[in-house]
């Protein structure tokens, strides 16, 4: 069972990247005085699937170790599934979103 604690560590560690970086890239971009008037949720919504992206590449890369096989293949195959996966959740939102708010006048 300790497979099991491992994958429940990884996952909580690995799953609070993006809400850190769409938290504080707005913060950043103030200190370092790139903001100049954009749109903070462009700017947090980009960097956080940016960063998530980079990780998500290298995680890939880093799986294709385990296996004999083409690094890039691998990290770009989960870029892949990271893109399909925001996609997914994105159009389950706006669903659920136009659902609750058609209610509402």
């Amino acid at each position: 069972h300790l497979e099991s604690f491992f994958m429940m560590v990884s996952f909580g560690s690995f799953s609070v990247i993006p809400s850190l970086v769409y938290t504080f890239a707005p913060y950043i971009a103030n200190a370092l005085g790139v903001a100049n008037g954009r749109n903070m949720d462009t700017l947090a919504i980009s960097v956080s699937v940016g960063v998530t992206s980079i990780v998500m590449f290298l995680l890939g890369a880093w799986k294709s170790q385990f296996y004999n096989s083409n690094w890039c293949m691998y990290g770009v195959e989960t870029v892949g599934v990271f893109a399909v996966c925001v996609v997914c959740a994105f159009l389950v939102g706006m669903g659920t979103g136009s659902v609750i708010n058609s209610n509402y006048p």
